[in-house]
């Protein structure tokens, strides 16, 4: 049950991630920066025997190289900040001189998704 709970150990990349403003970028038990997340210490105390040392997996665990998205809406890395922008931003950033008009980005993108109709 408690594998089920948990989307995935570690919070998404945002300069790597196909996944696009969605909550479930920051489903992980870790962030990113690999601090940990107030929910893991409830897992952590959750009862349970550890599986033993015989259980093998078929399925790889790590996946070979990066293969980051591409095209209009795909993110790219501002210089000054080391911070990214994508999506409709990156369109307006790149169309309205965003340096100067907006100013570097100051945190990783975080889109919230659109409600109502």
């Amino acid at each position: 049950m408690a594998g089920v709970m948990a989307w995935t150990l570690r919070d998404y990349d945002p300069a790597q991630s196909y996944r696009w403003e969605t909550r479930e970028e920051h489903y992980g038990l870790y962030r990113p920066d690999g601090s940990l997340k107030p929910a893991a210490a409830h897992l952590r105390a959750w009862p349970g025997d550890a599986l033993p040392s015989l259980t093998r997996l078929a399925a790889p665990l790590t996946v070979e190289g990066v293969n980051p998205p591409s095209g209009l809406r795909a993110p790219v890395r501002i210089g000054e900040t080391g911070r990214h922008i994508k999506g409709e931003f990156r369109n307006a950033y790149e169309a309205y001189n965003g340096r100067y008009s907006f100013g570097p980005p100051i945190s990783e993108p975080l889109c919230a998704p659109r409600t109502g109709a």
